[in-house]
């Protein structure tokens, strides 16, 4: 962020452990119905420069419970999921402060869904995909910045480099892609969409996101026993708040390599 003379550099540390169970409740030959329960610590600490930001310190206790369903149609894959997110004040070290809310004390309840469908076609022998992702947020209580629902990254609503983003208790965000299979590697295109609100919101610049993003990704053997994973990709806004500042075009590039 800006400051006075020099810049200041606002950073963050985070981890998380995770304990959890699952089972399968249902399964024929076109769905599958799961289930899920995991608890959890999370410790978050942010600095300034290389000073500790002491009101943001985390280190909480909490639960997770979720269920997932996924349902075969021909070609097609149809997934969708809820999950219920909680944490436990008596069993934190550190809850916690929500700024402007003295009343926090360190519970906080979230409830999240998504849903998504996969359908592969051909077109004059020509191998298409075709995928759509929804996800929606919503808190029942006041929560930490960290639990907040953010869109503006290629995780969320492409077409922004990531440098801002928008961010809020409540959010949802909708992803479409359109990929083309040529000689094992695919080129696709997208348009994102999403949505941000709850008693945050009102400082932001604004909302809502939209984004294109246009790229190609694949996987390249590199001798008998690995392979190159990539994605690169070009991202514009097509429409944001006043002021919200992104690259033209938002380049994204990401390689793996795989043994």
């Amino acid at each position: 962020m800006a400051g006075f003379e020099d810049p200041i550099v606002y950073s963050g540390q985070s981890s998380e452990v995770n304990l959890g169970i699952s089972g399968v409740l249902h399964r024929d030959a076109t769905s599958r119905t799961g289930a899920q329960f995991k608890v959890f610590r999370k410790i978050n600490r942010n600095y300034l420069d290389d000073t500790e930001i002491e009101v943001q310190r985390r280190d909480v206790v909490g639960y997770e419970a979720s269920m997932s369903h996924r349902h075969y149609v021909g070609p097609v894959a149809l997934d969708g999921g809820i999950a219920w997110r909680e944490t436990l004040p008596d069993r934190s070290n550190v809850p916690g402060v929500v700024m402007g809310d003295p009343t926090y004390g360190g519970r906080s309840q979230i409830e999240t869904a998504n849903a998504s469908l996969y359908w592969p076609f051909k077109v004059a022998s020509q191998v298409f995909e075709f995928s759509s992702n929804w996800a929606i947020q919503h808190a029942r209580t006041r929560v930490l910045p960290s639990d907040y629902f953010t869109i503006g990254n290629r995780y969320t609503v492409r077409g922004f480099d990531g440098q801002l983003t928008l961010a809020a208790e409540d959010g949802w965000y909708w992803r479409n892609e359109l990929a083309w299979r040529v000689a094992g590697q695919a080129i696709y295109g997208g348009i994102d969409v999403g949505k941000v609100h709850g008693p945050s919101a009102e400082s932001l610049l604004g909302e809502q996101l939209v984004g294109a993003v246009i790229g190609v990704r694949g996987r390249v053997p590199s001798g008998r026993y690995a392979a190159v994973n990539y994605d690169l990709s070009f991202g514009w806004p097509l429409s944001k708040p006043a002021g919200f500042r992104t690259e033209r075009p938002a380049v994204m590039a990401q390689v793996g390599v795989e043994f």
